[in-house]
């Protein structure tokens, strides 16, 4: 998945990190990563349990697109303030 969005091809190097190193938040889990790109980034997974998925379902989609729109919003109405490149969703 990570190599998907990264645009890796199949010979490229991807190296996800040992679990017990995640970040986890309340929401969501940050799993670093380590690609052609030789610097570290960063892969974020909203957790389904903790925004009640299975009662609601496409509450992880709509929290992923709000925030994706997020996003979009601010590098183009406040290019000065520094957010993280998006790579894909």
């Amino acid at each position: 998945l990570v190599k998907n969005h990264l645009r890796l091809r199949n010979r490229d190097t991807c190296i996800v990190i040992a679990k017990d190193q995640w970040i986890r938040g309340n929401y969501n889990v940050y799993r670093g990563t380590i690609g052609r790109f030789h610097k570290k980034l960063i892969f974020r997974c909203p957790m389904p349990h903790k925004l009640s998925e299975a009662k609601y379902p496409s509450t992880v989609d709509e929290k992923l697109s709000s925030e994706v729109g997020i996003y979009v919003w601010m590098q183009h109405q406040c290019p000065d303030i520094r957010i993280p490149h998006l790579y894909g969703f």
